[in-house]
């Protein structure tokens, strides 16, 4: 008798947590619903972001401004394919696929057009063009990374993220053109760019903990130039962008190429933009 009790108590305790357990008041429920939310809130803020990104992405497409394209169209898939492959509709799944496969293409369509006109216009004019294009976008990005508070917010790390991948797609193209330059004052300006950007590139990588996508070691340009004060601080960014502006404060010995047209030697039409819009937040719903 005495065990057989013991038993029915056993099993009413158990029949009791099990209820418990189906409640929404549960702390075990709670916990799992807040982690769930949490998962739909990065999720939406991802495909968010790279709506946004896109959304930059075809409008410097469709200027020709295809090198701050491809890097806009890389970065936003970094967001956007994670979040297509964790959505957990299957029709929404599939758009968001559909979507990034016709980004990425674009984006590899763009790179080999890059590449011919490297290999067709292979002059420090050129180089020099697509660096410049980059660095302004870079620079933009940089600004508002440090106009945002705090600098842990998810648009600062964005921003960061975004300005750290263009400087880095700059640096071979200063590279590019301080090889083509030989020993003369503009191959001695563009060094000292390049050297500025790329400790740029560790400041920014250090202050919003973004991962650096170059590493440690000098590449093609000379790391002995000292780099001017003005980048040691992000509030900097703005001399930054006045000194890499086509338009101002430039220096005597830059040519005046505008980051934003392609040498005359480009003679090719622009190829329309296969994305006819951005990606739609519709595709956040089931």
């Amino acid at each position: 008798e005495r065990k057989k009790r013991g038993k029915k108590k056993k099993e009413k305790k158990e029949e009791k947590k099990k209820i418990e357990k189906e409640t929404p008041t549960h702390p075990h429920n709670q916990s799992l619903a807040s982690h769930m939310a949490a998962a739909v809130a990065d999720q939406t803020l991802a495909l968010e972001q790279s709506r946004q990104l896109v959304t930059e992405a075809v409008e410097h497409d469709t200027a020709n401004r295809i090198a701050v394209a491809v890097v806009l169209y890389r970065q936003a898939l970094r967001l956007l394919i994670p979040a297509a492959r964790s959505h957990p509709h299957p029709e929404t799944r599939t758009q968001l696929t559909q979507l990034a496969k016709q980004y990425l293409g674009r984006a590899e369509e763009l790179r080999a057009r890059l590449d011919q006109q490297a290999a067709t216009a292979a002059t420090a004019d050129f180089a020099q063009s697509l660096a410049l294009q980059l660095t302004v976008a870079a620079v933009a990005r940089d600004q508002a990374a440090s106009a945002s508070a705090p600098p842990s917010s998810c648009n600062a790390i964005l921003h960061a993220t975004i300005a750290v991948a263009l400087y880095s797609e700059a640096l071979p193209h200063f590279e590019t053109a301080i090889r083509q330059s030989g020993r003369s004052s503009q191959a001695d300006m563009l060094r000292a760019r390049h050297n500025e950007y790329r400790n740029r590139i560790a400041q920014l990588c250090a202050q919003f903990h973004v991962e650096s996508p170059i590493s440690a070691t000098a590449s093609g340009a000379d790391h002995q130039t000292t780099v001017p004060t003005a980048s040691s601080h992000p509030a900097s960014s703005a001399t930054m962008a006045s000194s890499s502006s086509p338009t101002t404060g430039q220096n005597a010995t830059q040519p005046r190429a505008q980051p934003s047209a392609q040498p005359h030697t480009h003679t090719r039409a622009p190829t329309p933009v296969s994305p006819t819009k951005p990606i739609s937040l519709s595709a956040t719903s089931p």
